[in-house]
């Protein structure tokens, strides 16, 4: 194919994006019907949504109002937005493009459910409950939703008030997520299932006498309202081409949702990385991904399997990693994941340096003390010029957990900042400063580093969803149950999540002979300080800039076209 010509695609496009790959080409000139791009970690999946929203508007094959995009959380839909509005003006496109709706799917489940507020019974001036303000209203109204069932509850072990709050809520939650009938529910012989049913439904009472909705109510009101044919005809009608990002983190109620909205015109555009499901236990569910070919038989898969992040090394590491389990059910019927490949870009051959690292530690504070050793000389010789290049990922920074790390880290002379999971500050951000991050893997999704230490790999981590385990039997039928093998998956794709933050370097920790699991990508890896100095020593890490060719664009040419149409002045390369 003729790389500065593609019929599907506007001309204006491929000049201020020449370096777009094939894969990235045919996701982008994609027209009508449902389409599943599988994406690896690096490979412009956010840039081909965006691009492709704009070639549609360019190919006059669609309005702005025809347009509806959604992602996983509100960041990210407003930084899509303004990549979108950026891309559009650039491309020197004049229509109205504030009529594109992007969003998250909880803000589009709202949107629906303002228009018919009346009808469900909701007054003006209705609250939506964010998780804070649920412990607030559960702790204001705890006798009236947990009195009649406490001595059910508290044989459970949860004995304080602010467990019975906590462990009920991320409850109530996953039974909305998943669609969980209460009242099947609450017929339970198990008495503790029947006192959690009875404590959600008076909880759910409460919040329709307060006027008020949790983000969960957002999704059971929602399709509550497409369930009338004629609604969602009207709302799917309108809705020309609809495009999911992080698909892999949609829930079983949202999928209900997405899919009966595409209904009319079946344009439905699903990316994601199955590899990166780590929201389990919140009622993301893989399988949305997985079974799309299935429920749309004529639709068209792509992979975007190019990693313009990483080097060579690292990608092709976690790659054989990811390979080097089985991804079967026991009787080898099912798959869980997508057999991709990844691969690594490579414009000019790397020079060779030891890009993946192994600290092999005495305790998780002596892991702490080596890993700092290793940052500091990384900073000395000139490797990188600030400690902010480099986190150390951990999968909780608990004060138990993460103390010993940071001690170790200090003690070698290393400035840290540690960003808890919700504690306000953001990872992203803290990569501007000469302290290295601490933060947990799931607080890294969707951000990059220079140098990522992934701690710990001898911990042996709990179940990682144990409300899913606990609410499996009442899940909808289709909706598949959790088990060993997708509890063992979900640590397998918490840590690939981890491992490809990564840009240059990859150094993973333990202060025990890592599990069994992690051979793959262990194994073969250079102990620290016994890898190659010099060529370590040769490398300078760009100070968070990518080496990605897909990302630069022709940013003379859209700077003048930015200003000439009045576009934001803020512009990204990714």
């Amino acid at each position: 194919m003729n790389m500065k010509h593609h019929p599907g695609i506007a001309p204006t496009v491929l000049h201020l994006y020449p370096d777009l790959d094939l894969q990235q080409r045919e996701f982008i000139a994609h027209r009508d019907g449902p389409l599943l791009a599988v994406a690896g970690p690096g490979a412009g999946k956010t840039r081909c949504i965006e691009l492709r929203a704009v070639n549609l508007l360019l190919m006059g094959a669609a309005r702005p109002a025809d347009l509806l995009l959604t992602t996983f959380s509100k960041p990210a839909a407003l930084e899509l937005r303004d990549r979108f509005r950026a891309s559009a003006h650039a491309a020197g496109y004049s229509g109205d493009i504030s009529a594109a709706r992007i969003s998250t799917i909880h803000g589009l489940c709202h949107r629906i459910i303002r228009c018919h507020a009346g009808d469900l019974g909701l007054k003006p001036g209705y609250r939506i409950l964010d998780s804070d303000n649920q412990a607030s209203l559960s702790r204001q109204e705890f006798d009236s939703i947990f009195g009649p069932d406490l001595d059910i509850l508290t044989q459970r072990g949860w004995v304080e008030d602010h467990d019975i709050i906590g462990q009920s809520v991320a409850h109530f939650n996953r039974i909305g997520e998943e669609g969980i009938e209460i009242e099947e529910m609450a017929d339970s012989p198990s008495s503790f299932d029947a006192a959690l049913a009875r404590c959600c439904r008076r909880y759910r009472r409460i919040l329709r006498e307060r006027n008020c909705l949790d983000f969960s109510q957002l999704l059971i009101l929602a399709e509550a309202i497409l369930d009338d044919n004629r609604i969602a005809r009207e709302l799917g009608g309108r809705i020309g081409y609809l495009m999911v990002d992080e698909a892999q983190d949609t829930s079983h109620i949202q999928d209900r949702i997405l899919r009966r909205l595409a209904e009319v015109n079946r344009n439905i555009v699903l990316v994601g990385d199955d590899d990166q499901a780590i929201y389990g236990f919140r009622g993301a569910r893989v399988e949305n991904m997985l079974a799309f070919p299935v429920r749309y038989p004529d639709a068209t898969v792509l992979e975007l399997t190019t990693n313009y992040r990483s080097s060579r090394a690292i990608v092709e590491a976690y790659d054989r990693w990811m390979r080097s389990v089985d991804w079967t059910d026991p009787k080898g019927t099912t798959q869980y994941r997508y057999n991709k490949e990844i691969v690594a870009y490579d414009s000019v051959a790397p020079p060779e340096y030891p890009a993946v690292i192994a600290v092999r530690g005495s305790s998780p504070y002596d892991e702490g003390r080596r890993l700092g050793e290793l940052a500091r000389f990384l900073r000395t010789r000139g490797v990188i010029s600030r400690y902010g290049q480099c986190v150390l990922l951990l999968h909780s920074v608990r004060h138990t957990v993460s103390d010993p790390y940071i001690d170790g880290l200090e003690d070698a002379g290393v400035p840290i900042r540690c960003v808890p999971a919700g504690g306000g500050n953001n990872p992203k951000e803290s990569r501007l400063s000469d302290e290295l991050t601490v933060t947990t893997i799931h607080q890294s999704k969707g951000l990059e580093w220079d140098v990522v230490a992934v701690g710990s790999l001898s911990f042996h981590a709990g179940d990682p969803d144990p409300v899913g385990r606990r609410l499996a039997r009442y899940f909808p039928p289709g909706n598949p149950r959790p088990n060993a093998l997708v509890a063992e998956h979900a640590r397998m794709r918490q840590h690939y999540v981890a491992f490809s933050r990564a840009r240059r370097m990859l150094i993973l920790t333990a202060s025990e002979e890592p599990h069994p699991r992690f051979d793959a990508i262990w194994r073969d890896a250079p102990r620290w300080p016994d890898v190659d100095l010099r060529a370590l020593s040769s490398q300078r890490f760009s100070d968070g800039s990518t080496h990605a060719p897909e990302l630069v664009v022709n940013l003379g040419r859209m700077k003048r076209l930015i200003i000439r149409m009045g576009a934001p002045a803020r512009m990204e390369k990714r």
